[in-house]
């Protein structure tokens, strides 16, 4: 190959990733869900921070598992550093053969996260979790949380619970910062990964 065939070349790989980066820029600006920040365990808490306002929504995905030595590990929300009581909750719990539970806190230091597969449960076996918070920038409103998340607990009928849960945050200010831990002094464990998402 010639020197000119090979300037030809690479200009043609150039433009090719251009109209890639185009493609990718079209996308995300019809609406596509963006990965702002990924945080892999093992971890105390999975803390994001510096928060952009440039999104309409945010929503955060996974998989948790805590080296609590528990099968059902309670899980706890925080935004913006706010431990005062300002939350409130609601969760419902569904199982096989008993059918659902439900409990909520009012005025209480956390939004609840439900609940994730702890150290007594089958090694490996972990919990997806899904939160989303919808206008977390708006600051004329306060900000509501729901999550859905499952919890692997055991092997035996009636040990996999599905639960919903949805809280509100008493401020209107935009979050910038989500912390999600145990409520207890537990860790998450190696495998477990959270992503925040935006939509613009």
């Amino acid at each position: 190959m010639s020197l000119n065939d090979r300037y030809l070349e690479i200009a043609r790989q150039l433009k090719n990733h251009d109209e890639r980066l185009d493609k990718l820029e079209t996308i995300e600006g019809l609406g596509g869900w963006v990965l702002i920040e990924e945080i892999v365990g093992p971890v105390a808490t999975f803390s994001f921070t510096s928060i952009s306002s440039v999104y309409k929504h945010l929503r955060i995905l996974g998989i948790l598992r805590s080296d609590r030595a528990t099968s059902n590990d309670p899980i706890r929300i925080n935004f913006n550093g706010d431990y005062g009581n300002n939350y409130y909750y609601s969760r419902a719990a569904f199982f096989h053969n008993v059918g659902y539970v439900t409990a909520e806190g009012l005025g209480v230091p956390n939004i609840h996260g439900g609940y994730i597969t702890g150290a007594n449960s089958p090694a490996f076996w972990v919990s997806p979790y899904d939160l989303f918070i919808p206008c977390y920038s708006r600051t004329v409103v306060y900000k509501v949380a729901q999550i859905i998340e499952v919890t692997f607990a055991d092997s035996p009928t009636g040990s996999i619970f599905l639960r919903y849960c949805a809280g509100i945050w008493l401020n209107t200010n935009s979050i910038t910062r989500i912390d999600i831990a145990t409520m207890a002094a537990g860790n998450f464990v190696a495998g477990s990964v959270l992503g925040l998402y935006g939509i613009r």
